[in-house]
């Protein structure tokens, strides 16, 4: 029923009709009502601060204590109330027409249900954008060190008319769906992963590559070997160490190459601080099945878990980039940091990489998709492709967590 009446609201709004809670709106504000409101809301103004009334009143002979009912006098004010057909919000009808667009857009995405329509609503854009959450909070599930944020944002657009002046009208053409981290943290997944290497070689090899790969094009993690190839850029012009940097910044000046040298993030600093399997690329490392017979075999909880969720990770097929945002500059949109100790040179040249990003232009989101709103077919196909990722998100949240647990 809710559904049913939210869905014809939509519908009268975005044909620009108006709706019958605006009638009552107007007949609620008539002139009898507001002055009873302004009445009230004087009197309780005087009653908060004690001033007198001016006009004289007939005051009352109050009857003995003794003939006052068990209660007492009751002596708490109430606040004046507004008739219940008046809205808490207003919205500019042209305004409430293109949000009602985009509603009904959801509605037929059949991304609103019965249960997402609350009691009573002023905005429908929010009650489609808690539905939205909803579903992606369903969808996701409970999490321990990944907080995606997913939202949801109308493409505002005002039409000109034939002499191409704007006009007043507001339309919206299409939403966009945005995804990101909010408020990405450290992990310290060291110990975990050199157990798991101790445990079966390759293993911890494995476990580190696998969320680098299978991360990539759903939740980027930000990892040792991503320390590597950012310090390649960022301090040493795109080569293998920093000889090069030296040359330009210092030429032949020793003593400058080595102050330069202390200073900088430099190669030997950076394979010392991890073992060489968690820099190195191992095309031999344990496949899907594989893991799944490590799982089954090891009889400590720590690895056989760990296995578990590598072999269900690795079944995953997402090797695409379709949602990857177009923004330009440097992209900084990783969902956390995975370091091998509390201070290591991981943290570092991530800090530095957002000082330097933060610049200029940056892309601090994971992805982006754009529908149209005459295509709802368009969105239902995309929550459908979505459940692989939001799968992918568990997995890789789940073995962050079980990772860090073993520092």
């Amino acid at each position: 029923m809710r559904l049913a009446a939210f869905r014809a609201r939509v519908e009268a709004l975005a044909a620009g009709e108006i709706g019958s809670s605006n009638g009552s709106l107007v007949r609620a504000l008539n002139k009898k009502e507001v002055r009873r409101c302004s009445k009230a809301w004087d009197a309780f103004a005087r009653n908060c601060s004690g001033e007198t009334p001016r006009r004289n009143l007939t005051l009352r002979q109050l009857p003995p204590s003794d003939c006052l009912p068990p209660g007492g006098v009751n002596t708490r004010w109430a606040l004046p109330q507004l008739d219940a057909r008046v809205q808490l919000e207003v919205i500019p009808q042209r305004l409430a027409s293109a949000n009602a667009t985009v509603a009904r857009f959801l509605v037929a995405a059949k991304a609103v249900r019965e249960r997402d329509i609350p009691a009573t609503w002023n905005d429908e854009l929010l009650v489609c954008q808690a539905a939205f959450d909803g579903w992606v909070k369903r969808e996701i599930g409970a999490l321990h060190c990944l907080a995606p944020q997913f939202v949801l944002r109308p493409v505002w657009g005002s039409p000109r008319d034939p002499c191409g002046s704007p006009t007043q009208q507001v339309e919206c053409s299409q939403i966009q769906i945005t995804w990101f981290q909010q408020d990405e943290q450290q992990w310290t997944v060291g110990r975990g992963l050199e157990r798991l290497e101790q445990a079966i070689p390759s293993l911890g090899a494995t476990a580190i590559h696998l969320l680098e790969e299978q991360s990539r094009y759903v939740y980027p993690v930000f990892t040792p070997r991503t320390a590597q190839d950012v310090a390649s850029v960022m301090y040493w012009y795109g080569e293998d160490d920093e000889t090069f940097a030296l040359d330009e910044a210092c030429a032949d000046d020793e003593q400058a190459r080595a102050a330069m040298r202390a200073e900088m993030v430099t190669k030997a600093r950076l394979t010392e601080a991890f073992p060489a399997w968690a820099l190195a690329w191992q095309p031999d490392r344990p496949d899907a099945s594989a893991l799944a017979r490590i799982a089954q075999d090891r009889s400590d909880d720590f690895t056989r878990d760990v296995a578990a969720l590598l072999a269900t990770l690795a079944h995953l097929k997402i090797s695409d980039d379709d949602y990857r945002s177009d923004t330009d500059g440097e992209f900084i949109g990783f969902g956390a940091v995975l370091s091998w100790r509390a201070d290591d040179l991981t943290v570092r040249v991530y800090d530095d990489l957002i000082n330097m990003a933060q610049q200029g232009e940056f892309c601090d989101v994971m992805g982006d998709v754009y529908f149209d709103l005459d295509e709802p077919a368009a969105m239902r196909a995309w929550q459908r492709k979505m459940r692989n990722r939001f799968e992918a998100i568990r997995l890789i949240d789940a073995l962050i967590w079980r990772l860090s647990e073993a520092d």
